[in-house]
């Protein structure tokens, strides 16, 4: 990933502390990987999200763990909303999943 920062604070937080910066969903549409979309199939979503509108991406904490989510449109976010909780466990399942299959860390 690309960071951009909209200020030089910004990106001294960053530099402090890239650890509170963590990517959600291995960067990809959130709700895709949660499995909850009506109209994607999982297999449909083969790249990262690259939207920066601020209906597009959302910062969520998962066991004391904020990450930034990215959702390939803001109808997207609503209906992963819908069901924050589940599908915030299901993204972090599949990408546990992923990350075992391949040996990731």
């Amino acid at each position: 990933f690309e960071w951009r920062f909209l200020s030089q604070q910004n990106m001294n937080s960053y530099k402090q502390d890239p650890s509170k910066f963590q990517i959600g969903a291995g960067g990809y549409c959130s709700l895709a990987i949660s499995g909850s979309d009506p109209a994607c199939d999982y297999d449909v979503c083969t790249g990262p999200a690259c939207l920066d509108s601020a209906d597009t991406h959302a910062l969520y904490t998962v066991d004391g763990t904020t990450k930034l989510y990215f959702f390939l449109g803001s109808s997207a976010r609503k209906i992963f909303e819908e069901d924050l909780t589940q599908n915030l466990v299901n993204v972090e399942a599949v990408i546990a999943e992923v990350e075992d299959r391949n040996s990731i860390s």
